[in-house]
This record gives structure tokens, C-alpha cells and sequence, in this order.
């Protein structure tokens, strides 16, 4: 998961689509829509910071205006692979919370559950205060090449940290929630990996791979649904609904869909470094690129 949205519209830009009408969808018009969907579908998910790509692009090529809509559809796309992908997690959730607040007998699976939806709450204030506070700041990262390739080596010195990281046992507490909410906060500037961000902090705190897998995905759901509304806001409905946005975020449904059952198994595995081999040659190229741009 890439860095969590702050101005989706400028990010997506770069790769100058607008939306068609259905009349003039041709396979021309299908290629930019699938390199979006695959493109949004994998980087939102893998370690390697989606708004850092995203700004990368924009250093190389023209920017030109992009429909709002297709925006929002994308990450629309991508948070709907994350709702089915924890679905039951989800559904479990607010049943036993339901049961909680009707009265009926405290169950031990209702206190985990209850006490997973205080730890996902506490880790998304937390994000919102560090995202606000790094907001200003982001438009102009996005375009120094040197700050984003500092920005990519650091994420793939976190992910290579992991390689000698022993596995956790330890419980998700609400205090590991908060510095979990805070690395998801982080993760605002482009090149900070989201997901890499909040697995490597969960797992330097003991808790194990599974489960610092789950609750990362879990607390991105309101940090990425609450940016995307805000984005949306200005969208037009008759353009959200287009054939475009459509085929766009169903790209990227299937492409997310992938990349989270992907990096599961990747985690179990124990190669969740293996990112840092991608993103350093990167980061050292756009430092080196950058440095002879001044």
C-alpha cells in the first residue's frame, strides 16, 4: 500500500487519462486503463509506497489532466479487494459488537473483537494527527527527486531489517496500535511504503507476521475510505458510473486482490525483504538522478 491518499487527483495524474464516453471505448483507450488497474491494483498493496511511483512517473513524463472520477474508481477498486479479502474479519467484527451492545453474555471472542476495534480506532487517530501535520509538506516531495529516492531507501532499509527479525509472539496491544497509527502516518510521504511501514513497525514489536498483516490492512480501510470520500466529493456521479471508471476499478479490484493474497504468502514465507532489493536500486538511482538535476 503505498503511502495513504492525500490529493489522489494530482498523484493519478501523471498518467494523463480522461475518461471517454462508451462510444469511443476502443482497445487504444483499454491499454492506459489496464497499466492504471495493475499499476494501482499491485503498488497499493506491495511494500514499495504507491505515491512514490506515482510521483516518479510524474518526473518523466508530461502531466495532463485526468478525470476525477477514474481516480476514485481506482481506489475504490483497491478498497473493495480489501473488503472481500477481510471480510471475515470484518463481519466478525461488527456481529460481535452487535451482540456486545444488545446485552448478551461477554464472550471471549467478543472482548478480542471489541478490543480490535478500540486498537484499529486508536491506530487511525493517530494517522489522521501525523498526516495532518505532514500534509503541507507532501506536494512538495513529490517533486524532488532526491527526497523521494532518500524516501524509497529508507523503506527498503526497514524491509531488509526484517530478514534477521525472529518471529513474534507477542499480543497487539493498544500502545503497539498507536505506533502502528503513527507509522501509517508516516507513510503520507511519498516513497514511505504504507503497508511496508505498518508490517515492519508491528513485527519489530513482536507481534507475528499473520497478524501484523491483518491489522495493517484493517486500519488502512478507514484511512484510505476517509480519503477517497473527501476526494470525491467534487467527482461527477454520471462520470464515477462511466465505462472507463468502471472497467478501471474492476482492473483494479482483481489486480489488489492478487497482490494481498500474494503478499500473505510472501509474509509467511519470510521474504517480505525481498521488496528492499526492487527499491533500492531505485531510491539510489533517483538520488543520483537528482543530485545532477542541481
Amino acid at each position: 500500500m503505498g503511502g495513504w491518499k492525500v490529493d489522489l487527483n494530482r498523484h493519478w495524474a501523471t498518467l494523463g487519462l480522461v475518461s471517454r464516453p462508451v462510444r469511443n471505448f476502443t482497445m487504444l483507450a483499454f491499454l492506459p486503463l489496464l497499466a492504471l488497474g495493475v499499476l494501482q491494483g499491485f503498488t497499493e498493496f506491495f511494500p514499495v509506497s504507491s505515491s512514490g511511483h506515482v510521483a516518479t512517473l510524474a518526473l518523466f513524463m508530461p502531466v495532463k489532466n485526468m478525470s476525477l472520477a477514474l481516480v476514485i474508481a481506482l481506489h475504490i477498486g483497491t478498497l473493495s479487494a480489501t473488503l472481500v479479502v477481510f471480510r471475515k474479519d470484518i463481519t466478525s467484527i461488527f456481529t460481535k459488537i452487535s451482540e456486545l451492545l444488545r446485552g448478551k453474555p461477554k464472550a471471549p471472542d467478543e472482548l478480542i473483537s471489541l478490543e480490535l476495534l478500540i486498537a484499529i480506532t486508536l491506530a487511525s487517530l493517530a494517522t489522521a494527527l501525523v498526516g495532518m501535520m505532514l500534509k503541507s509538506h507532501v506536494e512538495q516531495w513529490m517533486h524532488e527527486p532526491q527526497t523521494l529516492g532518500l524516501c524509497f531507501c529508507l523503506t527498503a532499509t526497514t524491509l531488509f531489517a526484517l530478514r534477521a527479525k525472529k518471529k513474534g509472539t507477542r499480543k497487539l496491544s493498544w500502545q503497539y496500535a498507536l505506533w502502528i497509527g503513527i507509522a501509517q502516518g508516516l507513510a503520507v510521504t511519498p516513497g514511505i511504503s504504507r503497508s511496508g511501514s505498518t508490517i515492519a513497525c508491528a513485527m519489530f514489536l513482536g507481534v507475528p507476521a499473520v497478524e501484523a498483516f491483518r491489522f495493517s490492512f484493517l486500519i488502512s480501510i478507514p484511512a484510505i475510505l476517509g480519503a477517497t470520500l473527501l476526494e470525491g466529493l467534487g467527482a461527477s456521479p454520471e462520470r464515477l458510473f462511466s465505462h472507463d471508471a468502471l472497467i478501471g476499478a474492476l482492473i483494479a479490484f482483481i489486480s489488489g486482490y492478487i497482490a494481498l493474497l500474494l503478499l500473505r504468502r510472501i509474509l509467511i514465507q519470510g521474504h517480505f525483504w525481498g521488496f528492499s532489493l526492487y527499491l533500492f536500486p531505485l531510491g539510489v538511482f533517483l538520488i543520483w538522478w537528482g543530485s545532477n538535476l542541481s
